[in-house]
């Protein structure tokens, strides 16, 4: 924030009241907005969805749509005084919660189905046998690659959307799993601290992956954008993902601005329905995708 000089004495008044905003800590419904952009590349088509992003020191609410910010179809609030997260399908209407009596749960579950597996290997053939236990390899999760994960900075330098970026790359056994591009704190002209709750998130969705101990869901929280957050030293302005050393999915930051937000933006919105994670047969059919076939430059 640039302040004017408009005069001496009033010059003066207004740095005492900032320090003193500084010491006592700040506006609690200060906050800031990013927009965001992605790229899903796939063989003959790009998907592209555009989102949003509001903050403030414990509240996240991030909001996806299709095509633009407009036309929002599902979105997450994510409350790190609360600890607890909720999707929203803003098409049916409904909602999940999870928090930690969610996660204890979500672990039973997870015990239960795995116990129920190992039960039924006992009363199938060599092949039936031999087929299910290359799926639960495939589903279990990585440790020995995950120990080698560490994330590299390069000399490399480019100037995304107006920032000045540095090239990270995020490595496990040797290959190149995702690059970010990051601009310094300075550059962006914010500090680290207003982007804390992202951490808050980050780690709450560690703690989700542990819980179900294998899966798609552990597999998502990996590429969370945020994952590796502490490990640079500045914001990513644009994040690539990698498989097979080809670019499969990109997300850029189209703008970063500081704006006072709205508690009840980080609320669920009223007659939405509370749903069971736990019973999916309740919940209404998925929406159906009308993905963009036209990539950007």
């Amino acid at each position: 924030m640039v302040l004017r000089w408009v005069g001496r004495r009033a010059g003066c008044a207004l740095c005492a009241a900032w320090c003193a905003a500084c010491f006592m800590g700040m506006d609690a419904n200060a906050g800031v907005r990013l927009i965001t952009h992605e790229n899903v590349y796939r063989s003959d088509v790009t998907v592209q969805r555009t989102g949003q992003m509001l903050m403030t020191a414990d509240r996240l609410l991030v909001r996806v749509g299709e095509v633009t910010v407009s036309d929002i179809t599902e979105s997450f609030i994510y409350r790190a005084d609360l600890e607890t997260l909720w999707k929203l399908d803003h098409e049916a209407r409904y909602y999940i919660e999870i928090n930690r009596n969610t996660l204890v749960e979500l672990t039973r579950h997870m015990r239960a189905a795995r116990r129920r597996m190992e039960a039924a290997l006992e009363h199938m053939d060599d092949e039936q046998r031999e087929a299910l236990e290359g799926m639960m390899r495939d589903r279990a999760p990585d440790i020995d690659r995950e120990r080698t994960r560490r994330v590299r900075r390069t000399d490399e330098w480019k100037t995304i959307n107006g920032h000045r970026c540095v090239r990270y790359e995020v490595i496990a056994d040797d290959t190149v799993l995702r690059e970010l591009w990051v601009t310094p704190w300075d550059e962006l002209g914010m500090e680290a601290d207003e982007f804390r709750v992202l951490k808050k998130m980050a780690d709450f969705q560690k703690e989700m992956a542990r819980a179900v101990e294998e899966g798609p869901l552990a597999q998502r929280v990996e590429e969370e954008i945020f994952t590796d957050f502490e490990a640079v030293d500045g914001f990513p302005i644009l994040v690539r993902y990698y498989e097979n050393d080809e670019a499969v999915r990109d997300v850029t930051f189209l703008s970063i601005e500081r704006e006072e937000m709205d508690p009840a933006r980080f609320t669920v919105p009223e007659g939405y329905v509370r749903q069971d994670p736990f019973r999916p047969d309740r919940l209404p059919p998925p929406r159906s995708v009308k993905p963009v076939l036209e990539g950007i430059e």
